[in-house]
């Protein structure tokens, strides 16, 4: 999925999270761990030369560029969220934002075509010889469904933005007052 995707979807799970009464750093933190693994990407794309001994190792040993390999799967946020509970402790809050930010961000990802490995490298097939726990589905990354997705979540949180905001609606209101 695309970046702006899964922004969209950050700030869902963070504005759920506040209607919930989490609070503004948990909502922020959803949003900022919804993007956090496409790091990889960057890189993959743009911070490690073609050329470069570590990517010529990577590519060795596992037989795929960074991303999603090294940050799409599970052990991530497992991990995250232990370092998380030893700097803050048990918080709650921002425990469960980060998890469902990152997880928001690989399910999403397993609905393409390219999939991740969720155990990665378990089940890696370029690594274990047999490819497992690898999830994928029909959507293309940056194409109809995905951009329809897109429409329907920026439709969705000005809805909930204007619904939330009496400030908002009350100039919603005014203008179509004057409209009329």
């Amino acid at each position: 999925m695309e970046k702006l995707t899964h922004l969209l979807v950050g700030v869902l799970v963070g504005m759920a999270l506040m209607r919930l009464g989490f609070g503004a750093v948990a909502s922020f933190t959803a949003t900022l761990a919804s993007i956090l693994p496409d790091i990889d990407w960057m890189i993959d794309k743009a911070w490690i030369s073609r050329e470069s001994l570590i990517r010529r190792v990577w590519k060795r040993l596992t037989g795929r560029g960074f991303h999603r390999t090294l940050l799409h799967n599970i052990w991530i946020p497992i991990l995250a969220d232990s370092i998380i509970i030893l700097i803050f402790g048990l918080n709650v809050a921002l425990v469960t934002a980060f998890t469902l930010g990152y997880i928001s961000h690989l399910a999403l990802d397993s609905l393409t075509k390219t999939g991740i490995f969720w155990l990665w490298p378990i089940g890696d097939e370029n690594i274990t010889g047999r490819r497992r726990f690898h999830l994928n589905w029909r959507i293309t990354t940056g194409k109809g469904w995905e951009k329809a997705i897109q429409i329907f979540l920026t439709i969705l949180l000005t809805y909930i933005f204007i619904e939330n905001s009496p400030a908002m609606r009350n100039l919603i209101n005014k203008f179509f007052e004057n409209l009329l």
